[in-house]
């Protein structure tokens, strides 16, 4: 199968995946990863979960909507963004689970591992990602035999807007087509 993981926990499943289990791994593509967390990520994730305790889940809706969109896109569809029925609604109500999610954030670590994955990889750098960006992503780049790496210039931590969208998935259909 192919293993695609955008922007967190995926990421981290798709590596595990990849090196317990290679024999189900066709290939695998990661963007917004981390091997492991450094101070600065670590104390970001942390901050996330605190806002979300102590300011409610609509401060950090906000909040991450800020760190996660380019400034154009945000202000263009900030209506669309924050609510209700905005981005990481899941999490409404949820703090329990959010708190497991990072959590598991916290404790991933395959740094040591992996040179072991050997499937086909692709890792995406978001250039103006401010969580997860080249300075997470580069070192999966570098620690995965034979991977390839794209960098994204103006993409943050998500892909939004319709070119961005079109760019992402040349990038993505092109890897896939080769494996």
């Amino acid at each position: 199968m192919h293993l695609i993981g955008l922007v967190g926990m995926g990421c981290c499943i798709g590596q595990e995946v990849a090196i317990n289990r290679p024999d189900l791994v066709r290939s695998m593509v990661n963007m917004g990863a981390w091997a492991s967390c450094d101070q600065y990520l670590f104390d970001q994730l942390n901050l996330f979960r605190s806002v979300h305790r102590d300011s409610g889940f609509l401060t950090f809706q906000e909040f991450v909507c800020i760190y996660s969109f380019l400034p154009e896109f945000y202000n263009e569809n900030k209506h669309r963004l924050l609510g209700p029925d905005g981005q990481w609604r899941e999490l409404k109500d949820n703090y329990g689970t959010h708190e497991r999610l990072v959590e598991a954030c916290l404790t991933h670590d395959t740094m040591e591992r992996l040179e072991s994955i050997q499937a086909p990889t692709l890792i995406i750098h978001a250039a103006k990602d401010m969580v997860t960006g080249p300075r997470t992503t580069l070192p999966l780049e570098w620690g995965i035999n034979g991977a390839e790496g794209v960098t994204m210039k103006d993409v943050a931590h998500v892909v939004a807007g319709k070119e961005q969208k079109i760019e992402f998935c040349n990038i993505l259909f092109s890897f896939l087509a080769k494996h």
